[in-house]
């Protein structure tokens, strides 16, 4: 939520969209540009969870031990994020002020919690992150998930990448 909000805030206040299509940029740079700030922003914090996480363990165990489902489980979490990310970058790319994507992360975020206690969390995709990590599936359950997020994340994106390749200066 906070990288859509950086990013949507920054670029409408100094608008940063408008001057980068007047620059002789092709329009395909300018967007993988945004979304890789994004996605690198994602990694990162993935990376210093696991990190903290190793040395947590290390503080209280007083060994050294690296367990590959912690790096299973980022690795798992990444993927179920895309969707959610690539949608706040659609909605602060659409809209000009930063009060959408609050609004549509903390909806989400709220309803997480309820969602995920039931039966309807399969619905709600931006569910599917706690899901892998905390939730009782089967594997072939997390599977599914794992593989939806991809689709869903790859149609979300390409149809914005479209739309955004297709259009003028706002």
């Amino acid at each position: 939520i906070y990288t859509a909000c950086v990013i949507t805030k920054v670029e409408n206040d100094n608008s940063g969209w408008k001057q980068l299509m007047l620059l002789p940029i092709k329009k395909s740079s300018i967007y993988f540009s945004k979304y890789r700030v994004m996605i690198i922003t994602l990694i990162t914090s993935l990376l210093s969870y696991i990190v903290c996480t190793t040395l947590g363990g290390f503080y209280i165990s007083k060994s050294v031990s690296f367990n590959l489902n912690i790096l299973s489980y980022g690795v798992q979490i990444f993927i179920t994020t895309l969707p959610i990310i690539i949608l706040l970058f659609i909605i602060g790319r659409n809209f000009s002020s930063i009060i959408p994507v609050i609004s549509a992360g903390v909806i989400m975020l709220i309803t997480n919690i309820f969602i995920a206690q039931s039966s309807f969390w399969v619905y709600a995709p931006w569910t599917y992150s706690m899901m892998v990590v905390g939730g009782n599936i089967t594997n072939s359950q997390r599977y599914i998930i794992l593989g939806a997020s991809i689709l869903l994340s790859l149609a979300m994106f390409s149809l914005d990448f479209i739309s955004f390749t297709k259009s003028d200066i706002k």
